[in-house]
């Protein structure tokens, strides 16, 4: 039985209540289902309380499970460039990403040019070989988008035991390999 099929239940139930049952301990009453059989015959349910605090669990749980995968992969998303893509060359022909290393020397910003409502964003980062990382960006928004070009940058952590004075080479996307400059 589905989430949908439950809903559909009890909104049944709200229109036509079960009848009462008058037999000692029978608990009957208290939620009545309408199933559809392989047959396609229809025919009423009643659950217990254990039952139906069971279908409540399963559905809290399955909400749940929905939700932790609601994350997103970067920490902090701005609308502008930060002080450290100063150096960032922006072509308005063939807007490329761009990876600088933050502030703090743990994370890495990731530049994106596009659409502000649905800008492209990092997904996944996988080290590819020794000091050489692979980012995957992906469009979040939706399916209308605005038709403006701005920048839209991403903060990540950086990879475990790669620094700012270490060489790096990050794909971020077709032809595009960027070279992080050691910083320090």
């Amino acid at each position: 039985m589905t989430v949908f099929d439950i809903v559909l239940h009890i909104a049944i139930d709200q229109v036509e209540p079960p009848p009462r049952s008058t037999a000692a301990g029978d608990d009957r009453s208290a939620l009545g289902l309408v199933s559809v059989g392989q047959s396609g015959v229809a025919r009423r349910e009643y659950w217990s309380v254990g039952r139906r605090v069971a279908a409540v669990a399963a559905g809290l749980l399955a909400g749940a499970v929905l939700l932790t995968g609601c994350g997103t992969f970067y920490s902090e998303k701005l609308r502008d460039l930060p002080p450290e893509a100063s150096s960032v060359e922006f072509d308005g022909l063939d807007p490329k990403p761009a990876v600088v290393w933050a502030d703090n020397g743990e994370d890495w910003f990731v530049i994106t040019w596009g659409s502000s409502s649905c800008p492209n964003a990092p997904v996944s980062l996988d080290m590819t070989a020794p000091g050489q990382f692979s980012i995957e960006l992906e469009s979040e928004g939706g399916s209308v988008c605005t038709a403006d070009l701005g920048p839209t940058t991403f903060r990540i952590a950086a990879p475990d035991g790669v620094t700012p004075a270490d060489s790096v080479v990050v794909d971020v996307g077709p032809g595009t390999l960027l070279e992080l400059e050691p910083v320090g």
